[in-house]
């Protein structure tokens, strides 16, 4: 037996499992009950079975069932297995806690649910998509339309999806405040996902171009304890050799930078950018 593809695949059904309880949870508690409507399929779901009575949980697994097998033809097999339990889980746990926990609904300022219930949403889709997997949903219908239509950017096909969905919210509830709360629901729980797997503080990258490459390097290394990389240029302004210094830092450390380029090369050109993800030495293990 293979021992590692066991813990892997325990790991993966760990953290699908307490990602789709997480997810249920924010939803029964902040959405539901709240006239709010989250993205996606379970989006969909939940309106009609606002209009029907009929479960969210059960209604989103019979519109998710055509996708899934879409999905295992078009994605493999891995996909579809792991997809496939976190979305069971996710429908019964959304109609398990509505049964259990609707009594202990929160009803107060909506702009405390939409944040709430988005972060907790937002936690709930991410755990799965730390492991591989995916919390089903759009996720299925995005990667489908990205294999098809790679030119359609996968962020601009989802928010043009919910915001179908939300719009539609104002005439299932007869309430703009709906779509509008729905919108700040999905705004902070796509937040929170970009925030669990890429972390808050995810960092900068500095492309320094300067003549004094090595004194700088040494003095950002004392002062934030971030190595550097020294690419050889060649200026065309002043038609002379230059250096580009390459390093990557904590947001915190870039007051600490600047303030060191300020002083010991003024004249130096940056250019400063967001880096999602950053793996190696006093980062991310690789």
């Amino acid at each position: 037996m293979n021992w590692k593809a066991v813990r892997r695949w325990t790991v993966d059904i760990v953290y699908i499992a307490l990602g789709a309880a997480i997810y249920a949870l924010g939803y029964t508690i902040f959405i539901r009950y709240n006239s709010l409507t989250p993205g996606g399929i379970n989006g969909i779901a939940t309106q009609i079975s606002a209009l029907t009575d009929l479960p969210p949980g059960m209604l989103s697994l019979c519109i998710s069932i055509p996708l899934l097998i879409v999905g295992f033809w078009q994605l493999g097999a891995h996909f579809f297995v792991t997809t496939t339990i976190s979305t069971v889980l996710s429908s019964v746990f959304m109609d398990l806690f509505g049964e259990l926990l609707s009594g202990y609904a929160y009803e107060g300022e909506m702009l405390i649910v939409a944040l709430f219930g988005g972060a907790l949403s937002g936690i709930g889709i991410a755990m799965p998509i730390l492991r591989g997997a995916s919390a089903g949903g759009n996720d299925i219908v995005a990667q489908i339309v990205n294999r098809h239509w790679p030119n359609i950017p996968i962020g601009k096909f989802l928010f043009g999806f919910n915001m179908v969905v939300f719009v539609s919210a104002a005439f299932v509830y007869r309430n703009i405040e709906s779509t509008l709360c729905s919108a700040v629901v999905s705004f902070v729980s796509s937040y929170v996902v970009d925030a669990v797997l890429l972390g808050v503080d995810s960092g900068k990258s500095l492309m320094i171009v300067t003549s004094k490459p090595y004194e700088l390097a040494k003095l950002i290394h004392d002062a934030t304890n971030r190595g550097a990389t020294v690419i050889p240029a060649y200026g065309t302004h002043h038609q002379e050799e230059r250096s580009i210094l390459m390093c990557v830092a904590r947001r915190r450390d870039i007051a600490k930078i600047r303030r060191i380029l300020h002083t010991e090369d003024p004249a130096a050109f940056v250019i400063v950018q967001d880096a999602g993800e950053i793996f190696g030495k006093n980062f991310k293990a690789i």
